[in-house]
């Protein structure tokens, strides 16, 4: 078990107060499950019997006052450290530089991924695009801290600044590991928006930095294992038997002939795939609805709402028409309509009920959680989750302007490294070059499955998955049964690696105890 400690909420305030900027760094527990890590708890829901005894390992989030500490603890510590961390762990004097960007080098010198704080674009009333100022100051953060350490302990990973600066980015010394920079404040701030009151036009400098996030992940539990004596515990992204996924999200801005949706959903039938319409509330012929979900795909939302009071009634008129569940929600764009506005749009789509909604930015795991600022804190949504980014088919709408020949090798490189692909068309438009698409790809053990099949799975397996601790042994626990069988990779210090299972339609399992190697 890793347990992750965060400043008390009062010393939060103080901190984003004086520091102008969220705390996103307490959003840690959920980017470890995005990944799979199932066994990183945040303290407070640590039973006082099991507290700091069970032969675990500690994460200090930044600026987080380590309470105690002995030379036989195992630690992980995100700086800039508070003074009284530092104190603890006898670390040298520190100056921090503030940077906009940097690359992350593994310790042979390879780059790992940039890293660099979520900046929006938006559109203007006159089109021009720019960088989105919010005027909430807190959002208005672009740098992020790095702590210069001295080269005298083990250096696993550098940063690199530009201009021929490379500093340590992951140090260790003894059992004590530290990210001399903030991932997880960086990394947690991109599961949430500002409140755009300007259209949303993209993210400057690239996607979400979850490479390097990945990487810094893997140390963590490297070096957990080497010192800590409980289990690291993760659930593997897809049921027992697939080692990627993929998705079509159909978003239907315009109407299609019955011939065009004979052809796509027998088209569909015959590759077995199952997609995921998104419906506008005035383009919702019941024949289509129907043909839709006799054929076992889903239907979500595809909402044009400037308000919420809008979002339920165009919500409602939907389900009145279908038999499913609506669980996820769209934004519908084009030319004319209202587009995403971040926060605003995230908080209609919780209060409404929905689960799924998009993830911009995000492209590399499988499901994220959604955070929004609660109570002015940020936080993690109870339900509200997002797929991987969609790569989009259509470049417009005019004939032959697709992007076939780009998805045909950037789609089987998604599969190839196990991710979850989700694709994107207008079923009016390009369906020979989709069809094409995905003739041409291999997907023999890929999880074809509709989004909200997706999101289901990751919820159970990894967001209300538990590893609690018995007085022999250990137990994971997921959050409702599932159709599919989950995998678990079990890794101990003093064992070695095992594979356990869920078995579908049940809850729980216990991991068998094995003898020390």
């Amino acid at each position: 078990m890793i347990e992750i400690n965060r400043p008390a909420p009062a010393d939060t305030f103080r901190l984003q107060d004086r520091q102008r900027a969220y705390y996103w760094s307490g959003l840690a527990r959920s980017l470890f499950a995005s990944h799979g890590i199932i066994s990183a708890v945040d303290a407070w829901e640590v039973p006082d019997s099991e507290h700091r005894i069970s032969g675990g390992s500690r994460l200090i989030l930044r600026n987080t006052a380590l309470d105690a500490g002995g030379p036989e603890e195992v630690l992980m510590l995100e700086a800039p450290l508070h003074t009284d961390t530092a104190s603890l762990i006898k670390a040298p004097p520190r100056n921090c530089e503030y940077v906009e960007q940097a690359t992350l080098l593994d310790r042979n010198g390879r780059p790992v991924g940039r890293v660099h704080r979520q900046r929006i674009r938006v559109r203007t009333p006159e089109r021009d695009i720019i960088r989105y100022e919010s005027k909430d100051p807190l959002w208005r953060q672009n740098t992020f801290p790095v702590e210069l350490w001295p080269e005298d302990d083990e250096i696993l990973a550098r940063l690199d600044l530009g201009g021929g600066q490379v500093i340590p980015a992951v140090i260790r010394s003894g059992r004590v590991l530290v990210f001399c920079f903030p991932i997880f404040d960086i990394a947690g701030g991109w599961l949430a928006f500002p409140p755009l009151e300007q259209r949303y036009a993209g993210i400057e400098g690239g996607s979400a930095p979850m490479e390097a996030l990945r990487f810094c992940l893997a140390l963590a539990e490297e070096h957990h294992l080497a010192f800590a004596d409980t289990p690291m515990v993760c659930a593997l992204p897809y049921p027992e038997g697939f080692s990627c996924a993929f998705s079509v999200r159909h978003d239907y801005d315009r109407k299609v002939d019955n011939e065009g949706w004979r052809q796509l959903m027998e088209f569909y039938d015959c590759h077995g795939i199952r997609a995921s319409f998104g419906i506008l509330s005035y383009l919702m012929p019941q024949n289509v609805l129907d043909l839709i979900e006799e054929r076992g795909h889903e239907i979500q939302l595809h909402c044009f709402a400037h308000d919420e009071l809008e979002l339920r009634r165009q919500a409602a008129l939907l389900q009145r028409h279908i038999c499913q569940p609506l669980d996820g929600v769209t934004i519908h764009g084009g030319p004319a309509g209202i587009g995403y506005r971040g926060n605003i749009h995230l908080e209609f789509f919780e209060r409404a009920g929905f689960s799924i909604t998009e993830a911009f930015g995000i492209r590399d795991v499988t499901a994220v959680p959604v955070a929004r600022i609660t109570d002015g804190v940020p936080m993690t949504t109870a339900n509200l989750m997002a797929p991987p980014f969609h790569v989009s088919l259509d470049g417009s709408t005019r004939p032959g302007d697709h992007r076939l020949d780009r998805l045909v090798k950037d789609i089987p490189d998604i599969l190839r490294s196990g991710g979850y692909a989700v694709l994107m068309n207008h079923p009016d438009i390009h369906r020979e070059a989709l069809i094409e698409l995905i003739e041409a790809l291999d997907m023999d053990d890929c999880w074809k499955t509709t989004v909200r099949d997706a999101m289901r799975f990751a919820r159970a397996s990894r967001f209300r998955a538990r590893v609690r601790h018995l007085l022999i042994g250990h137990q994971i626990v997921i959050g409702e049964p599932l159709e599919h069988n989950c995998i678990f990779r079990v890794r101990q210090r003093t064992t070695s690696d095992q594979s356990v299972k869920i078995i579908a339609g049940q809850r729980t399992t216990v991991i068998p105890e094995q003898k020390g190697l």
